[in-house]
């Protein structure tokens, strides 16, 4: 079984495959600091009911946290008898990147990008929104020509920007069936995050669509896209592993 890591800011994903089918997709909290035998014990312990004593055929692992994906690889070397690799903007991954320093742009954005294209016909553009830490918004040609993206604060960051920039309002938590007019502080709060969020994806894939011209296709994704995809109605495509697929499909062209 191969063994994808998308390392983010907030958690890592973890996507078992078995061929080309995921057939388990975990989070563990991404913690800075810590060593390659505490991650190695951590995905023992998530991997062992899947696993049953097999030994990992390969690896991949994709990083936006600095320093860490060193520190992911080295606690993957005893559970793999495989390739054990780590993504890079350098690698072929069916994209053309038109981005002023390509080995600057995340690379979580070029692989959920590489998954969606993998998914539709070639004379299509696509629009891919991540909803994470961050929220990313960024735009393929039909060419498969990767135009970079746009870069906004995440449902929570906003949330806790709120919170620590002002005297009265609370931390609260997200809610995915807030009323568009909120009756009260809380409520407001969180019709802001959830319908200004969608409200901005879909102005924003309105913007970007006629820019591209043509048909084009939505796909939404990240840890947050669950409370965004029913008011994000321009992306017809939901799947929160995104990356995980972008992963499998890189170290796939990477291996041959």
């Amino acid at each position: 079984m191969l063994l994808c890591i998308d390392i983010g800011n907030t958690n890592t994903d973890l996507g078992l495959f078995q061929a080309d089918r995921l057939l388990v997709h975990q989070k563990m909290p991404t913690r800075s600091g810590e060593s390659a035998s505490f991650y190695r014990e951590r995905l023992r312990s998530l991997l062992a009911p899947h696993l049953r004593d097999e030994l990992l055929t390969g690896t991949v692992v994709g990083s936006v946290v600095a320093d860490l994906d060193a520190i992911l690889l080295r606690a993957c070397q005893p559970l793999c008898n495989g390739p054990i690799l780590q993504v890079g903007a350098d690698w072929d991954l069916g994209l053309t990147i038109a981005y002023d320093l390509p080995e600057a742009v995340g690379i979580d954005r070029l692989l959920a990008a590489a998954a969606a294209r993998s998914r539709l016909s070639r004379n299509c553009g696509l629009i891919i929104a991540d909803a994470g830490t961050a929220i990313t918004v960024d735009a393929v040609d039909a060419d498969g020509t990767f135009l970079g993206g746009l870069i906004l604060p995440g449902l929570h960051l906003g949330l806790d920007a709120l919170h620590g920039g002002t005297s009265l309002l609370p931390r609260i938590d997200l809610n995915p069936r807030a009323p568009l007019l909120g009756k009260n502080t809380l409520a407001g709060m969180q019709a802001g995050a959830l319908h200004g969020s969608t409200a901005q994806l879909d102005g924003l894939f309105d913007r970007i669509a006629t820019r591209l011209g043509g048909p084009v296709a939505g796909f939404l994704t990240g840890g947050d896209a669950r409370f965004l995809q029913f008011g994000a109605t321009r992306y017809s495509h939901c799947n929160p592993a995104l990356v995980l697929h972008g992963l499998h499909l890189a170290f796939s062209r990477r291996t041959g």
